[in-house]
């Protein structure tokens, strides 16, 4: 029987939003924050001790953040995914009026 690679592996492998391949063997973890919703964040290692943090929304918005400190980087991408998300609410705002 063949050793199919698993869907982590080949999500290890693939690259991320940003176009920066992935350290070999290391996860890509994807989740979503409830204070930023339709906003789904990539995370991965992509050399030993840097990490790259991109998010992306429904509308097809990209931030992006890369770097040696995944915590600040997850900080940074938030608080530019929110920038975005109010500027848009603020846009559809305007635009009713």
């Amino acid at each position: 029987m063949l050793n199919r690679p698993t869907r982590i592996a080949k999500r290890a492998r693939r690259k991320c939003e940003a176009g920066r391949k992935l350290l070999h063997g290391a996860a890509l973890v994807i989740r979503t924050y409830a204070d930023l919703p339709g906003w789904i964040f990539e995370m991965g290692e992509t050399s030993p001790g840097m990490y790259q943090v991109t998010a992306k929304n429904t509308l097809g918005q990209v931030v992006g953040a890369g770097g040696p400190d995944p915590d600040y980087l997850i900080a940074k991408v938030k608080a530019e995914a929110a920038t975005l998300a109010l500027a848009r609410v603020n846009q559809r705002a305007n635009d009713t009026t």
